[in-house]
């Protein structure tokens, strides 16, 4: 009979902070990579293709590490984040036929 792992249950491919990822060919825990070069798992992160994400209480540790480091690193991903949610409205408003009536949330549009 086959031994059944803890991961094959995981439900979430989101990591957590006693999960460990390969930086540079060496597992590190994420847990010290917060405490230790949050700016090395924030750029790990946020690199356009990555499949790496954590959990919410492990992202919310990461964000305050890196704003006290660098802030303009969280302004623009709060920035993009906001942009990328408006742009989602905007396509269900259009879809709903809601856009420029008196029940959409975006009263003018700007080209």
């Amino acid at each position: 009979m086959e031994k059944i792992r803890r991961t094959d249950f995981c439900v979430s491919s989101k990591k957590r902070e006693q999960d460990s990822i390969v930086v540079d060919g060496e597992r590190i825990v994420i847990s010290s990579l917060i405490k230790g070069n949050p700016l090395v798992l924030w750029n790990i992160i946020h690199t356009k293709g990555s499949e790496t994400s954590l959990v919410r209480i492990a992202y919310a540790k990461l964000k305050e590490a890196v704003a006290k480091i660098d802030p303009t690193l969280v302004e623009k991903v709060n920035k993009e984040h906001e942009q990328n949610k408006s742009r989602r409205k905007i396509a269900v408003e259009l879809k709903n036929g809601t856009l420029k009536t008196s029940k959409s949330h975006f009263r003018k549009i700007n080209p």
